[in-house]
């Protein structure tokens, strides 16, 4: 039962965040953010959310200084929406998957693209 409660917590807070980001932050660094997922720790304490960037291939470091420096207000948010009696500490983490995933298709393209054309 309590895992299943973290799931929920964890969807909720993709969502919140998702629209904090959206609607409430202004910070340019933060234009092209997108919440991937989240995952949260069993006594609901610590919450990793995972953000990936989209369209351009930027610095990650002023993105990742826009996220910490937004955290406080993120998290002051989510405890108007959560139900909860402790809001998570948020600890933002990098989604490499959508990189590695775009690099194996295009490996996998020219891999199909070179057989193609030897017959």
């Amino acid at each position: 039962m309590k895992q299943y409660r973290c799931e929920r917590v964890a969807d909720v807070i993709v969502r919140e965040v998702a629209n904090i980001l959206k609607t409430r932050i202004s910070d340019p660094r933060l234009q092209y953010v997108t919440i991937t997922a989240c995952r949260v720790t069993k006594d609901i304490r610590i919450a990793y959310i995972y953000y990936s960037v989209m369209g351009i291939n930027p610095d990650p470091d002023p993105i990742r200084k826009g996220l910490d420096s937004a955290c406080g207000f993120i998290r002051r948010e989510l405890g108007a929406k959560l139900e909860l009696r402790y809001i998570p500490e948020l600890r933002f983490e990098f989604d490499q998957s959508l990189e590695d995933g775009n690099r194996i298709w295009e490996t996998l393209e020219s891999i199909g693209g070179s057989e193609g054309n030897a017959e």
